[in-house]
């Protein structure tokens, strides 16, 4: 049965492969609806919170542990003013939507299947080190492990993580992210995806705020822009149109800085997401479901060559790291209605609710009316879930995963969608609109996620990050740069693909 449910599954991978899209990896940029399975309750609604239910085996475990290994932050900022754990764990209802969510989910969970949620904390960068540990000396500490996708990178690079593939998961259901599981494969294996079992992998998604003040002033109608992206009009050109009147020194000292009012607001590592948006790619797959360069290649030359342009404007575009990289204060800047645009994760929105002047949310613009689909990067913040190989009951962890995620939909993903991000943030009715479009676009690529080339894991200085670097430093190139990484990308490809052959012998 197993078996047979891999095949399908990978039939099913194979056929998304053929769909027209306007990105360079086949299926980046459509969102795909899964269809519904029969529920055992034939009266469950499809898209309901009782019909995820409805899916979940009838069992009771008396008890047995969930063991969950889940990142406590997912950067050094998150380290200090949030904890990303929050998705998991949840101790007591605080009135918060996030929280309380959660703690429904789990209580829910707990009760129907008869489990114990246990969670072990690590904070950041320090999960897979644990999980790592936990593999080589065989010990099993942990069913699942929620964490960075770049953490989970060199786990499935050493071949220690399960094939998702060969557990009893439907993973062609909508809480499990269609785009994650099309575009993390390798040679026809999964070995982590994106799902509604957190949130973190919606904060992390790039995307462009717009201050609705600084628009009016400019004599432009926010609801045009929204019929632009409507109409697929809405491009790079088009954006940078929009700020071209906007004073180059509204304070008036002569110096062009953090006191003044920019057309964009952003961070030198955004080159890497205009990139995208502009339908380039790192890597995408050969016939043999294999990672191959393409960041090289002449028909990306046009994305690449655009997003330095972009990032490299320094009369209209203004980066963080010229205020030392003071993310606070680059979100006051942006409340205090000094930059119309404000490219960045959607975390940051958050941080808004008491902002005076309205903002809006729209998509990453295209680089031209003829690319297809709008796309946006799903940066390596975004946490993945894996299953270690030391797993030693799959059928268990299969059905706790499912519907741990399968719950997450209906509970945390409202609780962040609804109540956060719509009702105490955004100022707009079409925000969900917007934000759907977002989320449904998303770019998971391996080439990016793996940074191959790096001088070691977690460095960023591969092919991953090779546009933010170029971006930041007027004297590179990009030709001279990617020849400086290439052969030593390739090479740890071939050597991850090796490792990952031997690891099934």
């Amino acid at each position: 049965m197993k078996q047979l449910k891999r095949l399908v599954l990978l039939l099913l991978v194979a056929a998304f492969c053929v769909l027209p899209l306007a990105s360079c990896i086949p299926g980046r940029g459509n969102a795909f609806d899964g269809g519904d399975p029969t529920p055992i309750d034939p009266n469950a609604k499809p898209g309901t919170y009782d019909y995820a239910k409805s899916l979940v085996p009838s069992v009771n475990y008396e008890g047995r542990d969930f063991r969950i290994l889940v990142c406590k932050s997912v950067s050094e900022f998150d380290a200090n003013n949030g904890d990303l754990a929050r998705n998991v764990v949840a101790k007591e209802s605080l009135g918060i939507p996030i929280n309380d969510a959660v703690l429904t989910r789990n209580m829910d969970l707990q009760t129907q299947l008869g489990i114990t949620i246990r969670a072990t904390e690590k904070p950041f960068r320090k999960v897979a080190e644990e999980l790592r540990n936990s593999i080589l000396t065989q010990d099993d500490r942990y069913d699942i492990c929620f964490t960075r996708l770049d953490d989970l990178t060199p786990l499935a690079s050493e071949g220690l993580l399960v094939n998702l593939f060969e557990m009893d998961l439907d993973l062609s259901q909508p809480w499990w992210d269609q785009n994650s599981i099309k575009e993390l494969t390798i040679q026809d294996e999964l070995y982590f995806a994106v799902s509604d079992g957190d949130i973190v992998d919606k904060q992390t998604t790039m995307a462009c705020m717009f201050n609705k003040k600084v628009m009016d002033e400019q004599q432009i109608d926010p609801k045009s822009v929204y019929a632009m992206v409507d109409e697929g009009t809405w491009t790079i050109d088009a954006m940078m149109d929009m700020i071209k009147n906007i004073s180059p020194d509204s304070s008036g000292d002569g110096i062009k800085n953090e006191e003044d009012t920019w057309g964009i607001l952003t961070e030198y590592d955004s080159a890497t997401c205009f990139y995208y948006a502009f339908g380039g790619c790192v890597t995408d797959k050969n016939g043999s479901d294999e990672p191959q360069l393409r960041l090289g290649d002449s028909d990306m030359r046009e994305a690449v060559d655009k997003a330095i342009l972009t990032l490299r404007d320094n009369a209209n575009v203004f980066k963080v790291e010229q205020m030392g990289g003071n993310w606070l204060a680059a979100s006051d800047m942006f409340i205090n209605n000094q930059a119309m645009f404000r490219i960045t994760n959607l975390t940051t929105t958050e941080r808004w609710r008491n902002m005076e002047a309205d903002f809006g949310i729209l998509p990453m613009p295209k680089l031209n009316e003829e690319q297809k689909n709008y796309v946006h990067l799903c940066k390596n913040g975004a946490t993945g879930v894996c299953v270690p190989n030391t797993n030693t009951d799959l059928d268990f962890t299969a059905i706790c995963l499912e519907a741990f995620v399968s719950f997450s939909r209906y509970t945390l993903r409202e609780g962040y969608f609804e109540s956060t991000m719509q009702g105490m943030v955004s100022r707009d009715e079409e925000t969900a609109r917007m934000l759907n479009l977002i989320f449904d676009t998303r770019a998971f690529d391996l080439g990016y996620i793996f940074d191959f080339g790096c001088s070691e894991a977690g460095m960023m200085d591969g092919t991953g990050y090779l546009l933010k670097k170029i971006a930041a430093d007027l004297s590179t190139q990009f030709g001279s740069s990617w020849d400086s990484i290439r052969d030593k990308a390739q090479a740890q490809i071939d050597d991850m693909l090796d490792t990952l052959e031997n690891s099934r012998i």
